[in-house]
């Protein structure tokens, strides 16, 4: 592993002090080709162009505008309400409780509300409940827009027959991919295929699996959750961002029993002021069947952030991460590790020097161990205006000159700034190990605090007396 530590990062992009610095896309747009939405839907309500299409409610939804109404099937393959075409449909103070078993949530089958076709959906103060196998809330497809304010979903899964095995992708997944190491069978929001979607003063619930979800994007999903509550009972997380998605997380309280959110290849997530409590991780970022090019950029400004393990968790990814102002507790004592993935579709780097991960910690004072076990790609850490204790072990690492770093346990790294000997130090007993890259001898420094830091450069390293 030392041995990725004797060379400089293999971009200088990855020592960029610019927190919300993003790399340039690196393939053509639409590379995926998902086959979009194929299945003919039923819906107990089906909305075109603003009006009314079909109607099994004995013609209470009205055009356009739609309030006090409510839906109620235990169809499972049947959906509440779809929405299609480009008008703006309101549905407004209603009541949507669907149960029974769907079959395919990329194909939108059987969730209570369905933007799709380009649509402009708004629903306001409704309740929304839905129980049995892929059997959504709320999805959103087709370049469509769906905006839902002050209402409530809960999903609440089903029971798997007996005997399935989960095969990944589009063709109709009853559980989510066994390499995110969660379970579940239903998500209570899916968007996909180019739509975007705005939650906002919500409650969102789900027995497992996901709250809020991307997949099959076709290039671009947006999907925002603002001051809403987030709660997912098992092994599940928050909020996904997929390949070409783009989720933002903002004012909002989020409670998990294992992921606060997942990200995964070429996407962005954005967390603002978000309170989010963890029993795993705070975001894990893996890359699957994917190109080894690709960059999962997150962005974390303020915040209150507790996990139970790794609170940045990364499986054979690229990642550049920018955290300004967040307070984060790992009760594991671990910040971030990044891990060479086992799931069996992971993206192989075909020996390529590719971007590896890059950390940009700004005006913070964090606690926990950084910790790079990925022998293919580099870990990179740049502290600005940040005070950081804790070991970092195989991390590139670079401080500008109002940072400081306290080892509390023996680390390794490699020094990539100009950095005053008393911008480091560790605690009695402690030894840091650090490849520079500057002239001069190598030799071992006592620190303050009774640990040592051992200079190692075989071209020597020390330019004057105070720098390293």
């Amino acid at each position: 592993m030392e041995g990725l530590l004797k060379k400089m990062p293999p971009f200088g992009v990855q020592m960029t002090d610019e927190p919300n610095g993003r790399p340039e896309r690196v393939y053509p747009e639409d590379r995926h080709g998902w086959p979009g939405l194929k299945e003919k839907l039923n819906a107990e309500v089906e909305i075109k162009d603003g009006k009314v299409l079909s109607d099994a409610l004995g013609g209470k939804a009205k055009d356009y505008f739609t309030e006090n109404i409510s839906i109620k099937s235990d169809i499972g393959k049947k959906n509440g309400i779809i929405i299609r075409g480009e008008n703006k449909f309101v549905l407004a103070d209603s009541n949507i409780e669907m149960s029974g078993d769907a079959s395919n949530d990329f194909e939108c089958i059987g969730a209570a509300v369905s933007a799709l076709s380009g649509s402009n959906t708004v629903v306001k103060n409704t309740v929304i409940k839905t129980s049995g196998l892929v059997k959504s809330c709320t999805t959103a497809a087709e370049k469509s827009n769906l905006y839902v304010y002050d209402s409530k979903l809960e999903c609440n899964g089903g029971t798997l027959p007996e005997g399935y095995v989960n095969i990944p992708g589009p063709g109709g997944m009853l559980t989510p991919p066994p390499g995110l190491g969660i379970g579940g069978t239903a998500r209570a929001h899916l968007s996909m295929y180019g739509s975007k979607t705005y939650f906002k003063r919500c409650e969102i619930t789900s027995e497992g699996w996901a709250a809020l979800s991307t997949d099959a994007s076709d290039g671009y999903v947006y999907l925002e959750a603002d001051d809403c509550d987030i709660v997912v009972k098992n092994a599940g997380y928050g909020i996904y961002s997929d390949g070409d998605c783009h989720v933002v997380l903002k004012n909002s309280r989020v409670n998990t029993l294992s992921h606060t959110a997942i990200m995964a290849g070429e996407c962005t997530g954005r967390f603002e002021d978000v309170k989010a409590v963890s029993g795993k991780y705070f975001i894990m970022i893996h890359n699957v069947m994917g190109i080894p090019e690709e960059i999962a950029c997150v962005a974390v400004d303020g915040g209150d952030i507790s996990t139970g393990e790794e609170a940045f968790y990364l499986k054979s990814c690229n990642s550049h991460i920018s955290i300004r102002g967040a307070k984060i507790h790992s009760r594991k004592g671990i910040l971030a590790r990044a891990i060479v993935n086992d799931d069996e579709c992971k993206t192989d780097t075909m020996g390529k020097d590719v971007f590896g991960n890059n950390m940009i910690i700004a005006d913070s004072e964090l606690c926990g161990d950084i910790i790079n076990d990925d022998d293919e790609r580099v870990l990179s850490v740049y502290l600005t205006g940040t005070k950081l204790e804790g070991g970092l072990n195989n991390v590139h690492l670079s401080l500008d000159e109002s940072s400081r770093w306290f080892a509390d346990k023996d680390s390794v790294v490699a020094i990539t700034s100009e950095t005053y000997k008393n911008q480091i130090d560790a605690a009695a007993g402690v030894t840091i190990k650090a490849y520079v890259f500057t002239e001069g001898d190598c030799e071992t420094i006592s620190l303050p605090s009774g640990g040592k830091l051992e200079i190692i450069n075989p071209n020597g390293h020390i330019t004057d007396e105070n720098t390293i």
